[in-house]
């Protein structure tokens, strides 16, 4: 199986972070999302409550990797 955007499938994709890098992100599968370079623009620019409500598969990924909605922000408890 091909990893593709996980909103449109395209195969060319950047590895977007839940918790950034500078915020003691890891490289852990459950804080990588991956998405075409239009969707990670679309991330930064609108948001993780945007994809979430825009995207059904995102929201799967993000419910599925134990993340929830602080208010918007994605949070976990372990994470």
């Amino acid at each position: 199986m091909e990893l593709g955007c996980l909103s449109c499938g395209v195969p060319d994709i950047d590895w977007h972070h839940v918790k950034t890098r500078g915020s003691g992100g890891t490289e852990e599968a459950t804080n990588l999302v991956p998405l075409c370079r239009y969707h990670h623009n679309m991330w930064h620019q609108y948001g993780a409550r945007y994809m979430y409500d825009t995207f059904p598969i995102i929201e799967i990924w993000i419910d599925d990797n134990g993340w929830y909605f602080d208010g918007n922000k994605l949070r976990r408890d372990n994470g």
